[in-house]
C-alpha cells in the first residue's frame, strides 16, 4: 500500500479511503462503527503515584519552590516510586522532579505506550528492574498477602511483619540490577512502570490501611482488595514470560482470561472480570509468540470479542497500540498494511469519537518499524511518510491542543526508525535518503517546540545506510559520517544544555566493514588505519567506547585477506598477533579471537600464491603456524570445516605438485587403540621376547610364552566398550596363542565394526571373524609363508573377503647386528625373518592388495624405549594406504612426533604405556590428544 503522507481530512466523515483491509480489518471497522453509534465509552487508566505511607499523589506540574521545601528524604522517597535516579545534591533531586514533571510522564496513555514502544521498537534497550524496592509497596500489604508473596518465592514466612517485609526486600534487591542504557534521548519506560501503576491504583484504594491489624475494613472492601490483587498478580505472571519470551506467553494469557471470567462467575463478583490491562496484556503475548503469520488477526479478534459482548472493557490507545505491533512483528508488507490502516483507523476516531481513543507518538513509530521490518524501497518511502503525517499532525497539535502535542511529540526514535527503513533496503540511493532525515533532525533540534537531535544511533543508521547501499563512494562517505562523530558535534537540547555526540565501537566496526566489503585498492589500509585509532583511543582511556572487539578485528583480517597487497598474510598475523595481546592485556571476552579471526588469516595465506617462491613459502609457514595454533584450543576455539578447507587450499595453492602435497592434504592422523589376548586375558608383553613351543607358524591353537609387562582380569569387552565410548576406531584384537577366540568375540560383540582382529587367520576362517563383528582381519603368517610372499594365498584372500577388508601385518626388525639396515617382515612370534625387506617398492607393490598396513616395530614393541622414526618416516613418505605404528612409545609428545615424522600419514597405537595397561601416559589425554586432531 502506497501512502499518500498526509492524515485523514477532519472534514470527512468516513474512514479514510487509503486503507487496505483484509476480513479481520473490515470486522473491525463494522464494530467500531457500532462501537461509535452505541456511544461506548472508552476506559481511561489514569494511574496514581502512591507515597510513602499509602497516600495518592498526581504529579502534575510542580514548582521548584514547593519541592525545595521538602526534606531530602521526601525527595528520594518521590524519586524511588519515580525510578529515577537517587543521588547528588538537594538541588539537583528537585532539579529531576521538576524536570519529569514538565516532561508529563504522569499521563498514563504515555506510560503504556512507552512500554509498547518498547517491545515494537528494537532500536530501544529494555532496561531491567530497578535495585531499590520501595518499601511502600510491601508496608501497605497485609500480613496475609505478604506470605502468600512469600510462599510464591520460596521463602519463609515466618516472623513479624517487619521481617516479611525486610525478606521480600533483600530478595528483590538480589534479583534486580540498575538498568543503564544509551538509544536516544527520549526517556522510555518499562513493563514493570505500568504494573507498578497498576499496583499504584490498587494501594490507593486501600485508604491507608498498612496491617490488618490496625483499622477495621468490611468483608465487602477486602473481598474487592483481593480480588485486585489476584487480577495483578495474574498479569505481572504473563508479562514476565512475555519479557523473557517464554512460549508459554499466550497459553498463560488466555488462561488468565478464562480463569479471571470463570472466578468473577463463581464468586459472582465483577473486580475479578478482566480490564483493559489484562487485554493488552494478551494482545502483546500473541504479538510475542513466535507465531508471527496470525499474531495480528489473533489480536484483532479480541477487540472484535470485546466490543460486540463487553459494556465495562473499550478498546484504548494501549491496546490498539499492541495490535499494530502484533502486525509489525510479522515483517511483511500486508501486515505493514494492516499496522497502518489501524493507525489511520485510530486517526479517524479520534476525530469522530469522544477522544479518549488517539495515536500517540508510539503508535506512528510501531507503524514506522513495522514498515522498516519489509526491508524495501516501497516500504522505506511508506515508512517516511508516515513520519511525515506525524509531524503534521504534531504541528496542528501545538496550535489546537497542547495536552495531545504532548503526546504525538516527535522523537529520536521515530527518526531513526526511518533511517533504518532505508538502511535495510540496500538501495543504492539509501544513505543519501538517510542522511537528508540526519540533516532535518539536525534543523530540527534548533526548533524550541521540537525534542529532536541526532545522537549516537542516528549517525551509526547512516553509517549502516551507506554500508549497505553498494554505492562506488559508500565507505568514502560512511568515513565522512565517522569523522564527523569524532569532533563530537553538539546540539541544543530542549531543556536547556547541549547533547554531545561521540562515536562508539559500532561506528567504527560500520566503517571498516564498509571498506572491507568495497573494492578499493587501498580499503585494507583504510581499514587496518581506523583499527590502529581505535586501539589509540582505548589505550589512552580505558573507558573508551571505542574498544575494538572480535568483529572489529575480523572485519580488518577480511578487508586484508582480499587484497592484493604484498605479505598480507605476514600482516594478517600481525593484526591477530594485537588481538592476542589485547586480550591477555584485559582478559575482555570482546576481545578474545574466534575461529572467524583464524579462519581470515588463513584465507589470506591460502590466496599469496602470486608472489615469490620465498613469498609463499612465507605465508605456507604462517599457514602452519596459525593452524597449530587454533588447534591448541588456548581460547577455547578449534578448527572447524572452513579451518580445514582454507589449509587445503594453503597446501594446494602455496605447494608444489607431487606426492608430498598430496600426502599432506589427505593426512589425518588418529590414535588407534589395542587388545592383545594371551591365554584368554588382556596382556601387554614384550614383542621380542615372544615365543612358542613349536618353531612354526602362528596358529590360535599352539601355546605361546613372552615376557609380561601387564596382564588384568578385566574383560576384553570392558576395553572394546571403553573405546566404543570414547568415539575410537581402527583399534585391533591381537590373539596371541590358544585360548583366546571367546575373549576376542566378546571384545567384538562389544564393539560391532570397531575393531580389527589378528592372530592365526587363515582363508578359512577370515569370513567367520567377520561375521562376528570384527571390521578388518590381519594377517601376516599366513601370506608371508616360507619366507617369501606367498601370493596364491594373497589372491585367495582377497577374492573371498575383498581387498577393502583385509589389513597385511608387516610387522618387521632388523637382521640381528644391524642397527642402520633395512627392516624385513617378521612371522612366527616374530622369531622367523622373511626376506620382505619393508620398502617403498614393497609398500606399493602389497598396497594393491589390501585396504591398510599395521606395522609393528619389533625391537622396541612393550620396552617404551622411544619410536623407530626412521621406521616411521619411511611408512609416511611411501604407504599408498592407510597404516599404523606401533611400538616404543614413551610420553605424550611422541603422538606429535608420529604426525609430524609420518607427515601426519602414519597412526599410531599405544600399548603398555598408557595407565590403563600399567604405563604411566593417561588414556584420557591421548583421547583427547585425537579428538583435537580430528
Amino acid at each position: 500500500m502506497m501512502l499518500d503522507g498526509r492524515r485523514p481530512s477532519k472534514a470527512k466523515s468516513k474512514a479514510p479511503s487509503t486503507m487496505v483491509a483484509s476480513l479481520a480489518m473490515h470486522l473491525l471497522g463494522i464494530v467500531i462503527a457500532i462501537y461509535l453509534t452505541q456511544s461506548y465509552s472508552f476506559v481511561a487508566t489514569r494511574s496514581n503515584i502512591v507515597r510513602p505511607g499509602g497516600s495518592s499523589h498526581v504529579i502534575r506540574s510542580t514548582n521548584a519552590d514547593d519541592l525545595s521545601e521538602l526534606t531530602v528524604v521526601d525527595l528520594k522517597d518521590r524519586l524511588r516510586l519515580l525510578k529515577l535516579p537517587l543521588g547528588g545534591r538537594k538541588d539537583e533531586l528537585v532539579q529531576r522532579l521538576q524536570e519529569y514533571s514538565d516532561e508529563g510522564l504522569d499521563k498514563p496513555d504515555k506510560l503504556e505506550d512507552s512500554a509498547l514502544d518498547l517491545y515494537s521498537n528494537p532500536t530501544i534497550d529494555k532496561p531491567d528492574k530497578l535495585d531499590d524496592p520501595p518499601l511502600d509497596i510491601y508496608s501497605n500489604l497485609t500480613v496475609v498477602d505478604l506470605k502468600e508473596r512469600l510462599k510464591k518465592l520460596g521463602l519463609s514466612v515466618g516472623g513479624r511483619k517487619a521481617d516479611l517485609i525486610q525478606r521480600l526486600i533483600d530478595f528483590e534487591s538480589n534479583e534486580n540490577t540498575e538498568s543503564k542504557y544509551e538509544s536516544s534521548e527520549q526517556e522510555n519506560v518499562t513493563d514493570d512502570d505500568i504494573e507498578n501503576v497498576i499496583d499504584d491504583d490498587i494501594r490507593s484504594e486501600q485508604e491507608d490501611v498498612t496491617d490488618d491489624d490496625t483499622l477495621p475494613i468490611d468483608k465487602a472492601e477486602s473481598t474487592r482488595r483481593r480480588a485486585k490483587r489476584k487480577k495483578f498478580w495474574k498479569t505481572q505472571e504473563v508479562r514476565e514470560l512475555i519479557k523473557a519470551n517464554d512460549p508459554s506467553a499466550v497459553a498463560k494469557a488466555e488462561e488468565m482470561i478464562s480463569w479471571l471470567e470463570r472466578m468473577a462467575l463463581e464468586e459472582k463478583d465483577d473486580e475479578y472480570l478482566p480490564g483493559p490491562m489484562q487485554y493488552t496484556t494478551l494482545i502483546e503475548a500473541y504479538s510475542h509468540s513466535g507465531t508471527v503469520d496470525d499474531a495480528g488477526q489473533r489480536a484483532e479478534k479480541v477487540i472484535n470479542r470485546l466490543l460486540s459482548t463487553s459494556d465495562d472493557v473499550s478498546p484504548t490507545t494501549p491496546m490498539l497500540n499492541a495490535i499494530i505491533g502484533a502486525y509489525a512483528s510479522m515483517g511483511t508488507e500486508s501486515s505493514a498494511e494492516q499496522a497502518t490502516a489501524i493507525l489511520e483507523r485510530m486517526e479517524y476516531i479520534k476525530e469522530q469519537g469522544d477522544g479518549t481513543v488517539k495515536p500517540s507518538v508510539h503508535s506512528f513509530g510501531i507503524v514506522i518499524n513495522a514498515w522498516s521490518n519489509v526491508g524495501t524501497d516501497a516500504a522505506a518511502s511508506n515508512a517516511e511518510k508516515i513520519l511525515t503525517r506525524l509531524l503534521e499532525d504534531y504541528d496542528e497539535a501545538l496550535e489546537n491542543d497542547v495536552e495531545y502535542a504532548n503526546k504525538i511529540q516527535p522523537n529520536n526514535v521515530v527518526f531513526n526508525s526511518v533511517i533504518d527503513s532505508w538502511a535495510r533496503t540496500g538501495n543504492v540511493a539509501a544513505g543519501e535518503k538517510a542522511e537528508a532525515i540526519l540533516h532535518r533532525m539536525e534543523a530540527l533540534s534548533r526548533v524550541p517546540a521540537y525534542d529532536v537531535r541526532p545522537d549516537t544511533i542516528t549517525f551509526n543508521t547512516c553509517i549502516k545506510a551507506w554500508c549497505n547501499s553498494g554505492h562506488v563512494d559508500a565507505p568514502v562517505k560512511a568515513e565522512a559520517l565517522l569523522q564527523k562523530l569524532e569532533t563530537n558535534p553538539q546540539y541544543p537540547k530542549q531543556r536547556g544544555g547541549m547533547l554531545v555526540v561521540r562515536p562508539n565501537r559500532l561506528s567504527f566496526n560500520a566503517v571498516i566493514n564498509a571498506w572491507a566489503k568495497s573494492r578499493h585498492p587501498k580499503a585494507a589500509v583504510y581499514a587496518e588505519n581506523l583499527l590502529i585509532r581505535m586501539i589509540k583511543a582505548y589505550q589512552s582511556d580505558p573507558f573508551s567506547t571505542v574498544k575494538p572487539d572480535a568483529i572489529t578485528f575480523s572485519s580488518v583480517l577480511n578487508a586484508l585477506a582480499k587484497s592484493k597487497a604484498a605479505g598480507k598474510a605476514e600482516k594478517c598475523k600481525s593484526v591477530l598477533n594485537s588481538m592476542i595481546t589485547l586480550h591477555d592485556d584485559d582478559g575482555s571476552t570482546d576481545t578474545k579471537p574466534n575461529v572467524i579471526c583464524y579462519n581470515s588469516v588463513l584465507n589470506a595465506c591460502a590466496f599469496s600464491a602470486h608472489g615469490s617462491q620465498d613469498g609463499r613459502r612465507q605465508a605456507l609457514s604462517v599457514a602452519v603456524d596459525t593452524f597449530n595454533e587454533l588447534r591448541k584450543e588456548r581460547f577455547g576455539v578449534s578448527p572447524d570445516a572452513v579451518s580445514y578447507g582454507n589449509m587445503l587450499k594453503c597446501c594446494a595453492n602455496l605447494m608444489p605438485p607431487g606426492s608430498y602435497r598430496t600426502k599432506m592434504v589427505s593426512s589425518t592422523m588418529k590414535f588407534r587403540p589395542c587388545i592383545d589376548l594371551h591365554s584368554g586375558q588382556v596382556k601387554q608383553i614384550v614383542g621380542s621376547t615372544l615365543s612358542d613351543d613349536k618353531q612354526n607358524a602362528l596358529t590360535a591353537t599352539q601355546s605361546a610364552v613372552a615376557a609380561e609387562n601387564f596382564s588384568t582380569d578385566k574383560p576384553a569387552s570392558e576395553y572394546a566398550s571403553m573405546y566404543k565410548d570414547d568415539g575410537l576406531t581402527g583399534g585391533h584384537v591381537i590373539m596371541l596363542g590358544p585360548g583366546n577366540q571367546d575373549a576376542a568375540k566378546s571384545a567384538l560383540e562389544a564393539y560391532p565394526q570397531g575393531l580389527q582382529i589378528g592372530g592365526g587367520i587363515t582363508a578359512s576362517n577370515a569370513s567367520e571373524w567377520l561375521s562376528y563383528g570384527a571390521s578388518h582381519v590381519i594377517v601376516t603368517s599366513f601370506v608371508f609363508h616360507n619366507g617369501k610372499i606367498d601370493f596364491d594365498r594373497l589372491n585367495q584372500l582377497v577374492n573371498q573377503i575383498g581387498k577393502d577388508k583385509l589389513v597385511l601385518d608387516l610387522s618387521c626388525r632388523r637382521k640381528s647386528g644391524d642397527t642402520t639396515g633395512p627392516y624385513y617382515v617378521v612371522t612366527d612370534r616374530w622369531q622367523t625373518y622373511t626376506d620382505v625387506e619393508v620398502n617403498e617398492e614393497t609398500l606399493k607393490m602389497l598396497g594393491g592388495y589390501c585396504a591398510e598396513f599395521l606395522v609393528h616395530g619389533v625391537e622396541n614393541e612393550g620396552k617404551r624405549c622411544g619410536i623407530l622414526e626412521d621406521l616411521v618416516q619411511l611408512l609416511g613418505n611411501f604407504s599408498p594406504v592407510p597404516v599404523t605404528y606401533a611400538g616404543g612409545v614413551q610420553g605424550l609428545d611422541d603422538l606429535d612426533r608420529v604426525k609430524t615424522l609420518g607427515n601426519g600419514n602414519v597412526d599410531l597405537t599405544i600399548g603398555s604405556a598408557l595407565d590403563c595397561f600399567g604405563g604411566d601416559i593417561k588414556y584420557d589425554d591421548v583421547v583427547a590428544w585425537h579428538k583435537r586432531e580430528n
